[in-house]
């Protein structure tokens, strides 16, 4: 009786506690999902798009409902992960960046040194 009265004081309650269960239930698809389907040896580009769009919509539905706790780690978690996931990003790209400069400063001085050796003979 009590659990009636409540949802016709609070009928939002219901969907909010939808939306998060949906969050966390997405968020887990997107952490899991890829991992099992590289498991059983789909490696294309299907896994990462799948834990990429999984991620996404755990986000949006956390952030529909913000007023549970649930949510609110759910969305946290995934802003951290995009967080190092744009700082690993950036990091590895910068240092493929100045490794492909060394190496071709390395042949660069290399060509110079067998075009002086060339031009001794």
């Amino acid at each position: 009786m009590l659990s009636a009265l409540a949802h016709r004081i609070h009928p939002m309650q219901n969907q909010h506690d939808f939306l998060a269960k949906t969050a966390l239930g997405l968020f887990l698809a997107g952490i899991l999902g890829p991992i099992l389907l590289i498991c059983f040896g789909i490696n294309t580009g299907g896994p990462y798009i799948l834990g990429i769009a999984c991620e996404f919509f755990a986000l949006l539905f956390a952030s529909l409902s913000w007023s549970q706790r649930i949510s609110r780690i759910v969305a946290t978690v995934v802003l951290c992960l995009i967080a190092v996931g744009a700082g690993n990003f950036i990091l590895f790209k910068t240092s493929a960046k100045s490794a492909r400069d060394s190496m071709q400063a390395r042949e660069a001085q290399a060509r110079l040194n067998a075009e002086a050796s060339a031009a001794k003979r």
